[in-house]
């Protein structure tokens, strides 16, 4: 009898890269893809923050909480898990966190194989106003900053909104990435064309597609770090929001696209 060709493990934190991510693609799991035909469950989390309560001096007390969430992953099988930025509390360059990272991974490496984990940067993760520097070593780390990936035929657009936050630092990846979702958002898939949209209250309504008829916009969820508003989409700036005039940008890129929801961290509430 011969025998089965060893498994090989893929690497967890190098999945994000080439700004998609492994196995997620829209070939495997696009709008024609058989999982396209099929109900699916996710588990959003948002800030396990290691070090967060004691100032980096310890993170034991985060630690159990993120071993609790891994726990109800594993018991729920979700399609995948997402965690919304703010991974580590201590800044880019410290030794802190790059011992709370080691932790980090320790702990969510115990996640089934069978769930993939997609993880995004905050602004502990990258620094308030982010660097050249600062964002590749996240890169190094955890994979691309910001990019899209596929499930069930739903696409899910990944965003660095710390480079929306305060782009001073590395304004050419904040353009970089707005040109990237600017062409994101304005391609068409099979059955799924973008030619036009409509919206009331951010519900997409349909395209036209080249026959004259009515086809579905694909449905596009977004994730981010930092919420675009808390409240209302007009509400004042603050720390919790991106600042109005960013904000109703992307809320325009995005519904383009046919974004219908926006999951995020950062809040603390």
């Amino acid at each position: 009898m011969e025998k089965a060709a060893p498994t090989t493990r893929v690497n967890r934190w190098s999945q994000a890269a080439s700004r998609t991510f492994h196995g997620l693609t829209l070939e495997t799991e696009g709008p024609e893809s058989p999982s396209s035909r099929e109900d699916f469950t996710f588990i959003q989390l948002a800030d396990p923050q290691l070090g967060m309560m004691f100032e980096d001096t310890r993170w034991a007390e985060e630690a159990r909480q993120l071993e609790c969430a891994v726990e109800v992953v594993n018991r729920v099988k979700p399609r995948f898990c997402v965690v919304c930025g703010d991974l580590v509390n201590a800044r880019p360059g410290s030794k802190a966190q790059a011992a709370q990272v080691r932790d980090f991974k320790n702990i969510c490496s115990k996640i089934d194989d069978s769930v993939p984990l997609v993880c995004l940067c905050g602004n502990h993760d990258v620094g308030d106003s982010p660097t050249r520097a600062s964002i590749q070593i996240y890169k190094q780390r955890f994979g691309d900053d910001y990019f899209v990936f596929w499930v069930g035929g739903v696409r899910f657009v990944v965003l660095n909104a710390q480079l929306h936050k305060d782009p001073s630092g590395a304004p050419e990846f904040a353009r970089a990435q707005d040109r990237w979702l600017e062409a994101e958002m304005g391609q068409g898939f099979p059955g799924a064309a973008i030619d036009s949209f409509a919206s009331s209250g951010g519900a997409s309504s349909g395209a036209l597609s080249s026959s004259g008829g009515m086809v579905e916009v694909v449905r596009t969820v977004c994730l981010s770090h930092i919420p675009p508003f808390i409240e209302a989409p007009d509400e004042p700036d603050g720390y919790f929001n991106l600042d109005l005039a960013t904000r109703s940008r992307l809320l325009s890129t995005l519904r383009r696209g046919g974004c219908t929801h926006w999951f995020c961290g950062h809040y603390h509430r």
